[in-house]
């Protein structure tokens, strides 16, 4: 009778442990999040449900999207500010960098905001947004590096 018991007690407890703190991320790889689990991660791992609103998903993730994008357009504003005050031969240095992070910047800005969402092409929304978020996340990382470079000057 224990044995049966503790086996409930440990199934139980494995369930609220899945279904409360994991979720997939845009990869599809496992990733713990603290915030508890998302509601539209669930639809990943219910394989009933084929048919994801994509008309709302794409809304959010533009919105999110868009966020991050102005806040690469303030950093790269914030970068050229500082580079004023600098001498010339870092500004030559780095302005060439700024500006092909802005040019790319501005081409996934005009990728977000030119995609024509389908509500029946799930697919070619989920390619859509794996491949951009793979970008945007290059893009941040470059970012990252530029201004951890500028600083480290």
């Amino acid at each position: 009778m224990n044995k049966i018991k503790c086996a409930i007690v440990l199934v139980a407890m494995l369930n609220v442990v899945a279904f409360s703190g994991f979720a997939t991320n845009r990869y599809g790889k496992f990733d713990f999040k603290s915030e508890g689990f998302i509601f539209s991660n669930i639809l990943t791992f219910n394989k009933f449900s084929k048919q994801v609103d994509t008309a709302s998903d794409y809304q959010r993730y533009k919105k999110e999207e868009e966020v991050k994008i102005r806040n690469n357009e303030k950093t790269i504003a914030d970068l050229r500010a500082d580079l004023a005050k600098d001498n010339q031969a870092n500004r030559d240095k780095y302005n060439q960098r700024i500006s092909k992070l802005e040019q790319k910047n501005n081409e996934l800005k005009k990728k977000i905001e030119e995609y024509k969402e389908d509500k029946n092409d799930s697919p070619r929304w989920n390619s859509f947004k794996k491949d951009f978020g793979k970008s945007m996340d290059e893009l941040g990382q470059s970012m990252k590096d530029l201004v951890k470079d500028y600083k480290k000057k």
